[in-house]
Parts: C-alpha cells; sequence; structure tokens
C-alpha cells in the first residue's frame, strides 16, 4: 500500500527531529524498509550508515599516516567513534592521546 504525500511528509519531519524510522514505521503500521525507501527517495540524509569499503579504507590509510581519529573523522564527514568503530572491526592498534601505541 502507498503512502499519501502527507505520510510521507511527517516521515520526513519525524526523522529529522530524531525518531527512528523504525519508530516512524511502528506508529503508522509500515515496514522500516518503506520508512527508509521514501526517505531515501526524498533525499534525506539518513543517520548511523556504515562507512563504505572504499573510506574504510581511506579512514584506516589516513589513521595509519598518524592522523587523530578525530581528524579522520572530520576529513570523512563522519564522528570519530565511526572511525574507532572502523579500526576495531580491521584491528588496527589505537594510539593513545600523545600519539603512543596502545
Amino acid at each position: 500500500m502507498g503512502q499519501s504525500p502527507a505520510e510521507i511528509r511527517a516521515f520526513i519531519d519525524g526523522y529529522e527531529s530524531g525518531k527512528t524510522a523504525r519508530e516512524l514505521a511502528a506508529a503508522v503500521g509500515v515496514s522500516r524498509q518503506t520508512v527508509v525507501r521514501h526517505l531515501k527517495v526524498q533525499g534525506v540524509a539518513m543517520r548511523r550508515q556504515p562507512l563504505t569499503v572504499e573510506k574504510a579504507k581511506r579512514a584506516i590509510a589516513l589513521y595509519e599516516q598518524g592522523w587523530s581519529l578525530a581528524d579522520v573523522g572530520d576529513a570523512l564527514d563522519r564522528p570519530a567513534t565511526a572511525i574507532h568503530d572502523v579500526l576495531e572491526r580491521a584491528g588496527i592498534p589505537r594510539r593513545d592521546t600523545h600519539g603512543r601505541m596502545r
């Protein structure tokens, strides 16, 4: 069943105000994927999207060149915590705040 323009607008407004796609879907009885599809079609920037393989490789390369987590995150427009997670999954040892390996 298709959603009305008003329902789609409600998805967008709700998502941009901080609600999750799952919460929005439950409120109207559709799947999360339906909400996400509508948001993407409307060009809404999605939160918490994983880095692409290419960006993950770039994050690792920059970090290994000595960049900080924050600087890598800024370069890739992601929070430092997302970069930390990429490094963790890749088994890359992190440095402390003074640049020493942990």
